[in-house]
């Protein structure tokens, strides 16, 4: 089986979403296609329209709608709208996406500098910075959507520059945590808003592009990519990115539904030993009746409550809970906020997400 037909088979099969577990890798699928961080241009579902029949892919404005209804209430009034203000501008100019990620990488390290020295002043300014950090990670993807500068490597590039701004504020945090309060657990509590956060992000990441997918009818979902990415790998190596993708990606399904590791393996293997035509007909049995099952409930009232919970669950609420608790200076206190509530809320999310799939996918086979 050669690379092309394992490519061309990931590409056109329809297909199955697993419930899961960022950004790009969360929030941007590709350099940012809608994502962990792409809010949809339009309104809230609506109650009143016609339930879609599930056969066909749905139309773009339904997804934009259902995309609307999982931005969470910062990123959908405040940041998204001030990041599109500055496209007209970057239009203009060779500013690509990878740009502004490595910027917004660098102001999240200034940040965290300031936050360990700790002055009343510098809080403030690390605020500024922060929140400015999280309009130009927004902005990213709108630059991507706008110049279709879309890539799988695009993606993983904004979530390593995610993870270096946050983590260079949290490395700040814990210096100020351990200088001024000797007695507090610092290095739990960074370690902890670190893990929890992503658990965070993982959980909206991947359920986001599993219903997006669906939608679509295609096979990008966080299972399929995956799957792509191994098999690229076996058969013609990677680049660093893409490796760290793959480690990411097992990662977040470890994570999130570890139920479907023997699934993905054996999906691996068909894709290996197995002829095009093979392959592509397993994964359509697999895909087709999730997809199904999922489309057909779009309009549903549980639905718009499972949406509603992803908004909740964003990594970016608990980043926003963090920057305005610089403006307090107890971070001792938002530490341990943004760890006990960001842990119920994972939990109680995925939980009820994986349910909700299952759901869909016994119903449309039963």
């Amino acid at each position: 089986m050669t690379l092309d037909a394992v490519r061309t088979t990931i590409r056109t099969a329809p297909w199955m979403a697993s419930a899961f577990g960022v950004c790009h890798v969360a929030d941007k699928p590709m350099h940012s296609q809608p994502q962990v961080k792409a809010p949809a241009q339009g309104s809230a579902l609506s109650p009143t329209k016609p339930q879609a029949q599930g056969d066909e892919p749905c139309a773009a404005t339904e997804i934009d709608n259902v995309l609307a209804e999982m931005v969470d209430p910062f990123n959908r009034f405040y940041r998204y709208p001030a990041a599109r203000l500055l496209l007209p501008l970057a239009l203009k100019t060779p500013l690509k996406p990878n740009h502004v990620t490595a910027i917004h990488a660098c102001i999240g390290i200034i940040a965290g500098l300031l936050i360990a020295r700790g002055r009343t002043t510098d809080f403030v300014i690390a605020f500024v910075l922060a929140e400015v950090r999280m309009i130009l990670d927004c902005f990213d993807g709108e630059l991507a959507r706008a110049k279709k500068l879309f890539s799988p490597n695009g993606r993983t590039i904004d979530e390593i520059g995610d993870m270096v701004g946050y983590v260079s504020m949290q490395l700040g945090a814990l210096f100020f945590i351990r200088a001024r309060w000797p007695s507090e657990h610092a290095i739990a509590f960074f370690f902890g808003c670190l893990i929890v956060p992503g658990w965070m992000a993982m959980t909206y990441d991947y359920y986001k592009r599993t219903f997006v997918s669906a939608m679509r009818g295609t096979d990008d979902d966080p299972a399929s990519v995956l799957v792509a990415r191994v098999i690229n790998k076996r058969r013609e190596g990677a680049s660093a990115v893409a490796r760290f993708a793959i480690i990411f990606e097992w990662i977040q399904t470890f994570v999130i539904t570890p139920f479907e590791i023997p699934s993905l393996i054996a999906r691996i293997r068909e894709g290996l030993a197995g002829d095009a035509s093979d392959v592509r007909k397993k994964l359509d049995d697999r895909r087709a009746p999730v997809q199904r099952g999922l489309r057909r409930r779009i309009y549903t009232p549980r639905f718009r409550r499972v949406l509603r919970m992803l908004s909740a669950v964003t990594g970016d609420n608990a980043v926003t809970f963090f920057n305005l608790g610089l403006l307090t200076g107890a971070l001792a206190l938002v530490e341990k906020l943004v760890i006990g509530v960001g842990m119920f809320t994972f939990v109680l999310t995925a939980a009820v997400c994986s349910r909700y799939v299952r759901d869909a996918s016994n119903q449309e086979t039963a």
